[in-house]
């Protein structure tokens, strides 16, 4: 399974939360990792994502 978020870094520096009612075993996101978009032009959810912006 896995999590696809379209962003925008504006300051900072990302981490990977967690969810406090959850133990460290069960956590659902294992790994925080930023790719460019320009990367991922043939993955089907990058698709769907750039065809959202497109549309908007």
């Amino acid at each position: 399974m896995y999590y696809c978020f379209l962003g925008e870094v504006i300051e900072g520096t990302a981490r990977l939360g967690r969810d406090p009612e959850l133990d460290e075993h069960s956590q659902q996101l294992k790994q925080l990792k930023w790719t460019d978009l320009a990367e991922l032009t043939e993955h089907a959810e990058i698709m769907r994502i750039r065809q959202a912006i497109a549309g908007a």
